[in-house]
């Protein structure tokens, strides 16, 4: 028996070697591609699959969906060099921040027939995404929930604890910019209509509980010591580019008569009670009230070649200053044009200030923050991002909350509205 050993080792061997060659083969068919099993390196994935034996083969697609059975993109096309066959690898170093990937290649022949391989999915559940198209996001940080606002009229409660959509309704209008304030001990969000009315909800449960009709089209609306300050869209005499209203009452206290062009939006300016700053499509106005919203001064601001963009806006919290457009563009309340960021080719989405106006946090298009000092602009570090940064919010000892989309803008000037969002945690 003990001389029979080694033979039996020898053929142990032997056993082994097959089994590995053959998970190996075969390596090519004549009429079927097989997708091997996807390699994870890093941030890339790996992919190979068996040769195709087929002399009219004309080239290999690599196609990927980002969801199952979603549509296809292209990610190479493989076509023989002279004297050497086709390449049977590729490495997807572009990978998408989505939950579900299927990769496929496709062998095209000259015919123009194809012959597909099998779908392998890679699945990344931790992954969760938000499917909205908000023209805004707020966030409110006592209780750790964001609320995505949609133009359709759609406005739904994201709760950061629960890691999901808690609560969504439709308005059955075309909204603007909402606001946040309590009254009579109950949070209320307030928001713009486009068939003149504001609808007032509670904030927590999204439960309408009054209204109040503004005249004409409203496009946002700032609330403050029980005042409703409302931009609305006046193309006519008279103009009425902003009208206060009494929240207790639900009249018409004052109005400003300032001519306003496009769909103007109104910030309350950090540390007044009753200032605000107006951005319509190409210009500033500034606008003081008194305590009980009477209308003290208007002035028309600053006009340069510099761009304003009301979407991408974000005051200062203290030094009456503001940064607008994807072109980082810092104005003066007061004084206008003041500097811009140093961007370089970069095209930033949105804006962050910390409190102590110490660092300006910059969203681009290009997966990344940017960090920039606040008292001369230079660049400190940049922030890699999963998806493309829309909006950033400060969530006290839990760092930066960036509001990412997975899918990009198709246009550096943010013109077009992205969709399915993640929620990123940076510091």
């Amino acid at each position: 028996m003990p001389r029979l050993l080694p033979f039996f080792l020898l053929l142990l061997t032997l056993f082994a070697c097959q089994k590995e060659d053959d998970a190996d083969e075969p390596k090519s068919y004549s009429d079927k591609i097989v997708l091997q099993d996807l390699v994870l390196a890093g941030d890339s994935i790996k992919l190979t699959w068996s040769k195709l034996e087929d002399a009219t083969l004309k080239e290999y697609r690599v196609v990927r969906r980002e969801e199952t059975n979603g549509p296809e993109s292209i990610l190479n096309r493989f076509y023989p060099p002279s004297g050497s066959s086709l390449a049977t690898g590729f490495t997807d170093d572009a990978v998408p921040y989505v939950p579900t990937l299927e990769y496929q290649v496709v062998g095209v022949l000259t015919s123009g027939q194809t012959v597909t391989s099998n779908i392998v999915t890679h699945k990344r559940p931790e992954i969760k995404i938000i499917n909205a198209v908000p023209f805004d996001v707020q966030f409110d940080s006592q209780r750790r929930v964001l609320y995505f606002f949609e133009n359709d009229g759609k406005i739904s409660q994201y709760d950061l604890a629960k890691s999901q959509v808690t609560k969504s309704i439709k308005t059955d209008a075309t909204i603007g910019y909402c606001d946040f304030a309590t009254y009579n001990g109950t949070p209320e969000l307030y928001v713009p209509r486009n068939d003149g009315w504001i609808f007032i909800y509670n904030a927590e449960t999204l439960d309408k509980i009054d209204q109040l009709n503004v005249g004409s089209p409203a496009t946002c609306v700032v609330a403050n010591h029980d005042l409703l300050f409302v931009a609305a869209n006046n193309s006519s005499w008279p103009y009425r580019p902003v009208q206060v209203y009494s929240r207790a009452s639900k009249t018409l206290v004052s109005q400003s008569t300032y001519y306003t062009s496009g769909n103007p939006r109104l910030k309350r300016i950090p540390n007044t009670d009753t200032e605000l700053l107006s951005i319509g499509s190409s210009n500033q106005q500034y606008y003081s009230f008194s305590p009980k919203g009477d209308l003290l001064n208007q002035s028309q601001g600053y006009y340069s070649n510099y761009p304003l963009d009301a979407n991408i806006l974000e005051l200062f919290p203290s030094s009456r200053k503001y940064l607008s457009s994807s072109s980082g563009v810092i104005y003066s309340i007061s004084q206008g044009y003041e500097a811009s960021l140093p961007k370089g080719n970069l095209a930033y989405t949105s804006f962050l200030i910390d409190a102590a106006e110490r660092y300006i946090y910059a969203g681009t298009s290009t997966k990344s923050v940017e960090v920039y000092t606040n008292n001369n602009y230079v660049q400190t570090r940049s922030i890699k991002t999963k998806a493309y940064p829309y909006r950033l919010f400060q969530d006290g000892s839990n760092g930066l909350l960036c509001i990412s989309s997975t899918t990009p803008s198709a246009s550096i000037y943010y013109y077009n509205t992205p969709s399915k969002f993640v929620i990123e945690q940076l510091r």
